[in-house]
């Protein structure tokens, strides 16, 4: 069914992002899965429609409703995390909408993220728009909408330059870590996690000719099906072990890339305490899975999320060139969806009860 002016105006986005958020705000208002589909039924108690993106530097909630939802729909989020004092009102937003299918078609275009051209977000916007559709909450606006949003993101990737080269989150990690651990050849590294992104970087790892390469998971056999589809793909071994056995190959490595979805730190500063070899520790979770104490710890160098952004700034200089054209393409899908409809603009607000939309 059609987009029509009225039902859009009920539109809006809310939530916290890494354009003015800290680490710790993003962390405090992460989603794990099962969380999203709790939340998402909380919400729908006062919305007709919702979807929720949580990845490592942005949660937002997509919604419908009468009135000004996203105030609630944001209180509920930082409720729902006991988030209350981490994350502050100027760290979050709300965009109502033109603004909020503006919003939603730069995110699908990999222009509004942390790394431009990042080729991880239109598939984590797939999977926020499956669970929805699986919880009866994505209807009459949000499902054109998010399919218009598909449709963009494809022609963006095959159309612009915007994704040539691009570095991932777990790409940068790698590179920072082959730029202070030379020579890669030479070093032990352990990948903690068997997700998406560990996967990127334990793949990125061996393409740059790691010496040796761990992948410890919290189920072992997991880490065995990832290390083996490396093996096939890459024509190298490695080990695969369980989270328990950590501590066992701790001492060995040179690099630790870690990215579970675990919801609790998993290295502490007893696990690193009284290390005499060196140890480049890179935490890429969300929320983090090494405790930052731990960089107390003598010959730890530790790096997190935050960490990253002169590589990631660097990375947009690069792709800066196919901005232009990309947002034509965003304007050119939004006036399709518009027609000629035009969202009413508000002020800002600062307090979190009065988070304004604009």
């Amino acid at each position: 069914m059609p987009l029509r002016a009225g039902r859009l105006s009920r539109l809006f986005v809310a939530g916290v992002t890494h354009r003015r958020a800290s680490l710790a705000a993003l962390e405090s208002v992460h989603l794990a899965d099962g969380e999203i589909r709790e939340l998402t039924g909380r919400l729908m108690r006062r919305l007709d429609e919702c979807v929720i993106v949580s990845t490592c530097n942005r949660t937002e909630i997509y919604g419908v409703g009468t009135g000004r939802p996203f105030q609630s729909c944001l209180d509920e989020l930082v409720d729902f995390k006991r988030a209350e004092g981490i994350v502050k009102a100027d760290e979050m937003f709300a965009f109502t909408g033109e603004k909020a299918a503006r919003h939603l078609f730069r995110v699908a275009a990999s222009i509004d993220s942390k790394i431009v051209g990042d080729p991880q977000i239109l598939g984590q916007l797939r999977t926020a728009y499956k669970v929805a559709a699986e919880c009866n909450a994505a209807g009459r606006v949000l499902n054109p909408l998010f399919q218009r949003a598909f449709k963009l993101g494809k022609r963006v990737r095959s159309e612009t330059d915007i994704h040539q080269g691009t570095v991932s989150i777990a790409g940068a990690a790698v590179s920072l870590a082959q730029r202070m651990c030379r020579p890669l050849t030479e070093k032990t590294a352990l990948v903690i996690g068997a997700g998406q992104t560990a996967c990127l970087a334990a793949e990125s790892l061996m393409k740059r000719g790691v010496g040796k390469l761990i992948i410890a998971n919290r189920t072992r056999s997991r880490a065995e099906e990832v290390a083996a589809w490396l093996e096939r793909h890459e024509g190298k071994r490695m080990d695969a072990i369980g989270l328990s056995r950590i501590n066992d190959v701790l001492p060995g490595s040179d690099i630790v890339i870690s990215a579970t979805a675990a919801t609790e730190p998993i290295l502490f500063n007893a696990d690193l305490a009284g290390r005499t070899r060196p140890v480049l520790l890179i935490d890429i979770a969300m929320p983090r899975d090494i405790a930052p104490d731990v960089a107390g710890c003598p010959n730890v160098v530790l790096r997190n999320l935050a960490d990253l952004n002169d590589l990631i700034a660097g990375n947009y200089q690069r792709r800066a060139a196919a901005i232009p054209f990309v947002e034509g393409l965003i304007e050119s899908e939004l006036g399709r969806v518009l027609h000629t409809y035009r969202s009413a603009s508000f002020s800002c607000g600062r307090s979190r009860s009065e988070v304004i939309a604009i």
